[in-house]
């Protein structure tokens, strides 16, 4: 008897094939009562949010349910102070069980100049569909000129969080890829991981500009085909995107790149989640030199990228020059910024031809950088290019 309390829309059968003496399930399937859509966030085509600024945002829909979507219809809302909904509704096509589709018109946003630079707005949609019950939904949206993310390692915690089951992330100088420091998900005391571990390390949100590769070096050892790193991506959706995993042994640091082209112009995170089984241990996983983008705030020209740019000595210990080729015809300048994509200092302006720039290890204040990772982006009227420089006195 089926109490005449419950909904049929949010009632399902499960069957499976069950071993009576182990109670293994071998095989299961979920099956509607009555089929309904169940549509979720799924991210937004590629957008420039920044302080000032009027943007179109085209959205995406996931049908996870059992039935079409049909009908669909969405209200953008924000309570932000920095954020104005100009146009809050929208349409959509059907949405097939399975599938995902975008607005067929963007909303429209607004700005305002005053809003802080990063500052990540929380944007509030309410969903409808023919048949099924209204769905409130959230996604991030971040404001900024500043694209990617980026860390050494060499300057603590900074804005990475972890957390998880039995969660071991910490940094640690036992073993690095330079200079000194990485974040490592194992013991300290023993250089050992624990068993039944589900422990993840986790950027914050960012912008993934037009340059859209991941890298990062990283070493593991851990017990194959068992225990697992993965590195994994999300863009304030409730899906994580596994894009590496790895098992074994790297027998010593490797260099990693991943292309995260589909994510172009979103907000997103990501992740280094460890897993590992009930018995059997390894010493475990260490990452660093962690790069998700470009990390400056200048947006490429998007013609052709013609322009040359090296330093003589890397990393460098003193005052250094950087050398650099600039198409005939063009003019270019020269920045350094820090790894959070905060400019340091400007080294050159007007620069044509071929030539080299000096650069005394000194902000825009005179006062000496720090130690650690920074990026030189020369910028010209055909196009830019960013180098990474390592100061390691």
């Amino acid at each position: 008897t089926v109490s005449s309390s419950w909904v049929a829309s949010h009632c399902d059968f499960v069957v499976f094939v069950q071993d009576n003496s182990s109670k293994e399930m071998y095989q299961g399937a979920r099956i509607a009562i009555i089929n309904v859509p169940d549509l979720q966030y799924y991210g937004y085509q590629p957008a420039n949010p920044v302080p000032n600024s009027d943007v179109d945002l085209t959205v995406g829909l996931r049908n996870m349910g059992t039935g079409e979507g049909q009908g669909v219809a969405a209200t953008l809302s924000t309570t932000d102070p920095y954020v104005t909904v100009t146009t809050p509704n929208v349409g959509f096509p059907d949405v097939p069980a399975a599938a995902s589709a975008y607005s067929t018109t963007p909303f429209e946003i607004h700005v305002a100049d005053s809003c802080p630079n990063p500052h990540v707005a929380t944007m509030n949609l309410q969903v409808t569909a023919t048949g099924a019950p209204t769905a409130v939904l959230s996604f991030p949206l971040n404001v900024t000129t500043t694209y990617g993310f980026a860390d050494n390692m060499e300057h603590g915690q900074g804005s990475w969080t972890h957390s998880g089951i039995l969660d071991g992330w910490h940094q640690s100088t036992y073993r690095s890829s330079s200079p000194t420091h990485s974040w490592y998900c194992g013991v300290e005391s023993n250089h050992q991981y624990t068993n039944e571990n589900d422990a993840r390390l986790m950027t914050p949100y960012f912008t993934l500009g037009t340059d859209t590769v991941l890298s990062f070096e990283h070493y593991y050892a851990l017990e194959a085909n068992y225990d697992y790193g993965l590195v994994e991506m999300n863009n304030g959706s409730e899906f994580w995107r596994a894009l590496t995993s790895y098992t074994g042994s790297s027998s010593g640091w490797q260099h990693v790149d991943v292309n995260l082209g589909q994510f172009r112009g979103q907000t997103v995170r990501l992740r280094c989640r460890f897993i590992s089984d009930g018995n059997t241990t390894a010493e475990g996983w260490y990452i660093d030199d962690f790069e998700a983008g470009a990390v400056v705030g200048v947006k490429e020209n998007p013609g052709t990228v013609g322009a040359r740019m090296a330093a003589v000595r890397n990393p460098v210990r003193a005052p250094t020059q950087l050398s650099y080729q600039i198409p005939a015809g063009a003019i270019g300048e020269m920045l350094v910024y820090d790894v959070g994509g905060r400019l340091v200092r400007p080294l050159g302006h007007d620069l044509a031809g071929s030539g080299r720039v000096d650069w005394n290890l000194t902000d825009a204040a005179g006062n000496a950088v720090r130690n650690g990772t920074y990026f030189v982006r020369l910028v010209s009227t055909s196009g830019g290019v960013t180098g990474k420089l390592v100061v390691a006195r």
